[in-house]
């Protein structure tokens, strides 16, 4: 179940704005909780990941007027969510955009079939570990949340003012957490790559609840710009997360050589791969900065 374009009504408040946020992602929430729990495709998963990451987003979008115990403990309840859907994600990645690749180049390597027994079984247990937490105490949290934010949102008054001149301020506000990366993007190491990717796509989400405010002929040049950058940080994560294919290989296949050989091959490609893409994120960074910010 993927998000659906959100419309806001010509002079909609804060409130209005909000409510259609969360709504939004939480129908996109509840939808693919039931394919995660339900069947084995990996886009419900996706799909669920990208739901809670678009809640917390638009908690934090309106933070400067929302600010409570109660969004931040809703925040704390996605987070958990998010992290252990993400964790079932990184599996389904690691079968099929980390070793499919490589396995139909190392056709015969006698170390394939057993990594992917092992990448397998990593995938099970992930998905085990997700189906338990979503019908934990996290989902029931969040789930008791959610019922009750109707009633969160008739108590914070100063959400009343039209959300046209709080959405250049909250687009603007992310902008610059990812232009202050964006400026030394060529040097960023580690967790500061981290850190922008994830910047990146709150920019996105944000932009995605508030693009209707906008002349589309405006917005489409700067978020097509976003979406190829966020590509490049995308796939040099999953090569860093794909690092783990070691300790899967040596717990699953502890007695197979050819497996971990095959395991390391798999991350050594991918590992040239990524530097390559590297390479196009600072000439990435350079075409967004330069692209009109409609917002302004």
């Amino acid at each position: 179940m993927r998000a659906e374009k959100i419309e806001l009504a010509k002079g909609a408040t804060c409130r209005q704005a909000l409510a259609l946020f969360v709504q939004s992602a939480t129908e996109q929430i509840v939808g693919n909780r039931s394919v995660v729990l339900e069947t084995d495709d990996p886009e419900g998963a996706h799909q669920l990941r990208i739901g809670l990451r678009r809640l917390r987003s638009a908690l934090r979008a309106f933070r400067p007027l929302m600010d409570t115990s109660a969004t931040r403990e809703m925040d704390q309840h996605a987070r958990a969510l998010a992290r252990v859907i993400g964790e079932l994600r990184d599996a389904d990645v690691f079968i099929k955009d980390i070793y499919g690749p490589v396995a139909g180049i190392m056709k015969g390597h006698g170390g394939l079939p057993p990594l992917s027994e092992a990448l397998t079984a990593h995938r099970i247990r992930k998905r085990d570990a997700a189906r338990a937490n979503l019908d934990g105490t996290h989902w029931s949290s969040l789930q008791l949340y959610l019922a009750l934010w109707p009633r969160t949102l008739e108590e914070v008054t100063i959400l009343d003012q039209p959300v046209a001149k709080f959405a250049d301020h909250a687009i603007d506000a992310i902008w610059k957490k990812v232009a202050k990366s964006g400026q030394r993007v060529s040097d960023l190491e580690g967790d500061e790559r981290h850190k922008m990717r994830k910047s990146l796509k709150k920019l996105r989400y944000t932009i995605e609840y508030f693009a209707s405010l906008y002349k589309p002929a405006d917005v489409k040049p700067f978020v097509r710009q976003l979406k190829k950058l966020q590509d490049v940080f995308g796939y040099v994560n999953d090569v860093v997360t794909a690092k783990q294919l070691d300790e899967i290989s040596e717990e699953h296949c502890p007695e197979s050589l050819p497996c971990q050989r095959a395991a390391g091959s798999v991350i050594g490609w991918h590992t040239a791969e990524a530097a390559h893409c590297w390479a196009c994120a600072k000439k990435g960074w350079k075409d967004l900065e330069k692209t009109h910010r409609f917002w302004r």
